[in-house]
């Protein structure tokens, strides 16, 4: 679905607010507005703009820090969702910063495809076909080795 441009440019608002700047616990919760790119005195950020739900006033939330970024790429929050930040303190050995973020999105599914580290087997067609699991079982043939058998053996007192 298109944006309507010419709608948004024409009831533009300031996208920029105050620099949200929390104390430790300190929460945000409203609706992201925009997407900006400032620069700050280490180079160029990204800065998310929230609108308080308690103000109605927007805030400049730089995602200057690690943790925080990470949180935003992970979730991906859209343009007018709903969002909440917590900022939870500098992490006590490292000093960097901590947060959370909850997007108000209602509970997703669970993705159980593959992440990369799993290992590929070929489909077994023999057994049940109604075990889900596979059965006969790809490891079936795998046996402990003799030193295996010999600790066993020692902890279980057969010689």
């Amino acid at each position: 679905m298109q944006r309507d441009l010419r709608s948004e440019l024409a009831n533009d608002e300031p996208q920029w607010g105050k620099a949200w700047n929390p104390q430790h616990g300190e929460i945000l919760v409203g609706i992201l507005r925009s997407y900006t790119r400032a620069s700050n005195n280490f180079g160029p950020c990204h800065v998310a703009n929230v609108e308080d739900e308690q103000t109605g006033q927007i805030v400049s939330v730089w995602l200057s820090s690690t943790v925080l970024l990470d949180l935003f790429r992970q979730h991906h929050p859209k343009r007018g969702e709903r969002l909440g930040i917590k900022y939870l303190g500098k992490h006590p050995e490292k000093g960097y910063r901590l947060y959370r973020l909850l997007l108000d999105r209602g509970e997703e599914p669970i993705s159980f495809e593959p992440l990369g580290g799993e290992t590929e087997s070929p489909a077994d067609d023999s057994g049940d076909p109604n075990d889900l699991f596979g059965w006969p079982s790809k490891t079936d043939s795998i046996q402990p080795s003799e030193r295996f058998r010999e600790k066993l053996k020692e902890r279980a007192g057969i010689s």
